[in-house]
């Protein structure tokens, strides 16, 4: 008796996936789309959530979903500075510093750590920065308690990189292994 192929393609299917291993459905659920800076590639965890960019700037753009009692999401973008037009990590790293206050009875320094590693043979500048974020000059409505943003200064021989994680405290504290297991994965 013939069969449609149909009928034996969901089985035949799930015998030659199921000789993958379990390891493999972890690795199928945790890949995301390939993001490439430089020659470098990574891919991004599969919970963020591509978007249109909000500046032209931006060459990628992520919404990453708020987090138990946070109102609002939290977001990552990636913009080309080229031959580092803009100035030094160290310029970059105290202009995302300025944005915030720090909590109360605390210094900025107390709560924005600085790190430089290296990553596929390309130095990064990590700065992680909690307080409360100043806003946009002249729009009361931005400023934000207990925020957070991870920055990051990617020097690559094509040019420079800045990525930046920007949102709730709590909802960064949630997302912050993943991402930098992302960074830490570029090749």
């Amino acid at each position: 008796m013939n069969r449609p192929y149909g009928f034996l393609f969901p089985g035949s299917m799930a015998v030659c996936l199921g000789l993958l291993g379990p390891g493999f459905w972890v690795w199928a659920q945790n890949r995301g789309e390939a993001v490439e800076l430089g020659k470098l590639k990574s891919r991004v965890p599969i919970d963020w959530i591509r978007e249109k960019p909000d500046e032209r700037s931006y060459i990628r753009q992520y919404r990453l979903e708020a987090i138990g009692d946070d109102k609002y999401n939290a977001y990552l973008t990636i913009d080309f500075l080229g031959k580092a037009k803009d100035g030094s990590a160290e310029k970059q790293v105290e202009r995302w510093k300025s944005l915030f206050f720090p909590p109360e009875g605390k210094k900025l320094d107390d709560v924005a750590k600085v790190r430089k590693f290296k990553v596929g043979g390309d130095t990064v500048t990590y700065l992680d920065v909690r307080g409360d974020y100043k806003g946009i000059p002249g729009d009361p409505a931005t400023p934000r308690e207990d925020f957070r943003l991870f920055g990051v200064y990617f020097d690559t021989p094509q040019g420079v990189y800045r990525i930046r994680v920007f949102g709730p405290a709590d909802t960064l504290e949630f997302y912050r292994k993943g991402f930098e297991d992302w960074l830490q994965g570029f090749k």
